[in-house]
């Protein structure tokens, strides 16, 4: 009975053969398939190409199998086979037996296409932020061309970033020599870089997308102002292919000038808030000032009443008095005098 420990070494023994490392080439090349025979009289090559035929020969007996014909070259001397432009249908698994016995060498190759030359798109926070951040994503059409990998990069070879396909950086570091940006990307067969400008720091957001020849952006900007004066010479043949680029160039130069917009919107609002402010005081006065009239009004008009009526008491009391003294006097003591009294 084989013991735990030999099925573990056996396992180990074989993996290497079990999962075998996959061959990467590119689209249209050639490729050898080695067999790491080194014997002799060799009599007879089978491959295969995972569950299908691909080459047989035995003796003065050669077949090639659908897409393979006229594409190869067999060497009949240690049996290596070699596919001529390679396509990625030809993916895949290959084994090969030598005179009859399966052989142990096996290859799994992956057809994919080069890379794409990048391109770079910038998103930038706006003005006015204590630090302001660029965010540049570097993309492709890549769905042929995978395995891919991206590195971000300046111009004189330092590495910023190995991995990911955006990277995040101040605007404050890319200064001077460092005001571009390499993006990388790459394949096991190819790799292709476009460089990027910094975004100007006058504009607010940046939302650019450049490739490669993108170096010569910046120059456009200060061309910008000739272009006014390029009509006139605009009758001659020459002049009008280069008016093109100036034209296609010139509504992104116009239109990153505007971006100055906001400081021209940013003076009248200390203004309307003082306004407001003064308004909003003035009322607040007024308000003030028609509760303090009417306090006043109310404190008069209380004290004049408090007057009268205090003067009609007195009079009352007076009339009082008299009544009584008459009365007792029993003159001018008659109901119709009393009765004026009252009245008064």
């Amino acid at each position: 009975m084989v013991s735990p420990r030999d099925q573990i070494l056996f396992i180990v023994f074989l993996l290497p053969y079990l999962v075998q490392p996959a061959e990467y080439h590119a689209v249209g090349t050639n490729v050898t398939l080695q067999t790491g025979y080194g014997g002799n009289n060799l009599n007879s090559v089978d491959w295969n190409h995972g569950e299908n035929n691909a080459v047989k020969w035995f003796e003065n007996n050669f077949k090639a199998y659908g897409n393979f014909e006229d594409r190869i070259f067999l060497n009949r001397t240690n049996g290596d086979l070699t596919l001529i432009g390679v396509n990625d249908s030809e993916s895949g698994e290959y084994t090969v037996s030598l005179n009859g016995k399966d052989s142990v060498t096996k290859h799994f190759i992956k057809v994919i296409y080069h890379v794409p030359v990048p391109t770079v798109t910038v998103n930038c926070s706006p003005e006015g932020e204590l630090m302001r951040f660029c965010l540049y994503t570097c993309a492709g059409d890549t769905s042929q061309s995978e395995p891919v990998s991206y590195e971000w990069s300046l111009p004189n070879g330092t590495l910023l970033s190995a991995s990911n396909k955006t990277i995040n950086v101040t605007m404050e570091s890319l200064t001077g020599p460092h005001d571009q940006l390499l993006c990388t990307m790459k394949n096991p067969v190819s790799k292709a870089t476009a460089t990027v400008m910094s975004p100007p720091r006058s504009t607010a957001l940046a939302t650019t997308t450049t490739a490669h020849p993108t170096t010569t952006a910046p120059p456009t900007t200060s061309t910008a102002p000739p272009t006014s004066k390029a009509p006139p010479t605009t009758s001659t043949a020459p002049p009008t292919s280069t008016a093109p680029p100036t034209t296609s160039t010139a509504p992104p130069t116009s239109t990153a000038p505007p971006s100055t917009a906001p400081p021209s919107t940013a003076p009248p609002s200390p203004p309307a808030e003082r306004n407001g402010y003064f308004v909003s005081t003035v009322i607040l006065a007024v308000i003030l000032a028609v509760i303090l009239a009417a306090i006043i009004a109310v404190i008069c008009v209380h004290k004049h009443m408090t007057g009268v009526w205090i003067w009609k008491k007195e009079i009352w009391e007076k009339r009082k008095d008299e009544r009584n003294g008459s009365s007792k006097a029993g003159t001018n003591g008659s109901p119709e005098r009393l009765l004026n009294e009252y009245q008064l």
